[in-house]
């Protein structure tokens, strides 16, 4: 049960800006039959070995330890009372969790006003744990529980071990001597700062992008992962209106490694991160083209694909777990945020298209967002509509920026590509 090489940071920063957890919030008509939902999650957390472990710090690592009954039905969480949707989403985003005792899974059901429907239920996964893609593994488990039709094992333990890590990592030594270069290091200070507000470090807030496709179709070589990338850059050279054409817009995109670590079905973060560049100037030249505006991010993003640095990145991830201490990593985080220029402009998640792990959801969903703590972005399309989900903190973005670069992007969409993109939140 050694700790996955991004569970071990991501277990030590927990809680020093936000609690770190992976939430899908699903709007619904009605509520899911309570009792059901909870004997599914007895279920899983009886089939599933990683839910049951305690992080250590003392020993760095993960250690399974029993659960009771009360632990395991304090992860469904019912409100009576109705709030209003924003404070229920802000709740959800802002609780924590004890990842030395409690079960590292959440889901908080209430009714709510102001909403696109009358109740909110908040899925939630402790990222230390696993990621968008493992959360909806998971989730498709649990559904398959709640019919009674599970079979099979549940998902394993994680494949991408500190052990795997430095085997991989080994494998490729001679294309990492360039990939490990200073000026690909992940916590690299170079690239434009976004405009901020101020230097509080607030509550966790998200804006979310809906842009139907219906049965539209996209331009040829653009998919909504393109749209999405595109529609980001468009907003920051949009909202950035006194940047030089010179700067350089830092991203910081999360890739998964599944595919070259032959992973099966793992509840874990098979995850490494690449920090690419992009010219604003460039950015500006493309914005009537989507198809090389978002050609920006995905040329370079195989460019450093091709080059190994995301197993170079993981090796930093390694030396920063090993020669850093939790009191500094934890120390840094905040003014991490704040630093000019920062190590990374935006995080840009695109998990893809959910709507294979929702396929036996026993109760209707009117819609769903998501949210990752970062100052940045994730997407993912579910029922022919790609949400964009923007997340800040209180403090470095006001209402109104937070807005206005959400709307930014939407309007690019509906210019260029007649998408009728809504901001909602």
């Amino acid at each position: 049960m050694r700790a996955g090489v991004v569970d071990r940071l991501l277990a030590r920063l927990d809680g020093a800006v936000a609690p770190i957890w992976v939430t899908l919030l699903v709007e619904l008509d009605a509520p899911p039959d309570v009792a059901e939902l909870r004997r599914a999650v007895r279920a899983l957390v009886a089939e599933t070995p990683r839910l049951r472990v305690a992080w250590l710090e003392p020993q760095g690592r993960w250690l399974e330890v029993p659960r009771s009954d009360a632990q395991i039905e304090a992860v469904v969480e019912v409100t009576p009372a109705p709030m209003p949707f924003a404070e229920a989403v802000r709740r959800a985003l802002s609780t924590g969790v004890d990842l030395g005792g409690d079960v590292p899974l959440r889901m908080r059901l209430g009714p709510v006003t102001g909403g696109a429907a009358p109740w909110l239920l908040a899925l939630q996964l402790h990222h230390a744990l696993g990621d968008a893609r493992a959360f909806g593994l998971l989730l498709e488990r649990l559904f398959s529980h709640m019919h009674g039709e599970a079979r099979g094992p549940g998902l394993g333990a994680p494949a991408l071990t500190e052990q795997r890590a430095l085997a991989e990592i080994a494998r490729r030594l001679p294309l990492l001597v360039g990939a490990a270069r200073p000026r690909r290091s992940l916590l690299a200070r170079r690239g434009m700062s976004l405009g901020r507000d101020g230097a509080d470090i607030g509550a966790q807030t998200v804006r979310t992008l809906r842009a139907p496709f219906g049965e539209r179709q996209l331009p040829p070589g653009v998919s909504p992962s393109d749209v999405f990338f595109a529609s980001m850059l468009a907003a920051v050279v949009a909202t950035e209106v006194g940047a030089d054409d010179d700067a350089r817009v830092r991203l910081r995109v999360p890739v998964d490694l599944r595919q070259a670590l032959g992973a099966p079905a793992t509840l874990e973060t098979p995850c490494s991160a690449l920090a690419v560049e992009v010219p604003l100037g460039e950015a500006r030249a493309r914005l009537a083209d989507p198809a090389a505006l978002a050609a920006l991010v995905r040329a370079r993003v195989a460019e450093e694909m091709r080059a190994g640095v995301p197993w170079a990145t993981l090796l930093e991830y390694l030396t920063l777990c090993r020669v850093v201490s939790r009191r500094s990593l934890r120390a840094g985080a905040r003014p991490g945020l704040l630093d000019d220029p920062r190590a990374a402009t935006l995080v840009l998640t695109h998990v893809g298209d959910l709507d294979r792990y929702f396929r036996r959801c026993p109760f209707a969903i009117r819609g769903m967002r998501g949210h990752t703590p970062t100052w940045g972005a994730t997407s993912f399309t579910f029922r022919g509509v790609l949400s964009v989900n923007i997340a800040a903190f209180e403090g470095l973005w006001g209402e109104r920026r937070h807005r206005a670069f959400a709307a930014e992007a939407a309007t690019w969409m509906r210019q260029h590509l007649g998408i009728a993109a809504e901001v909602e939140g």
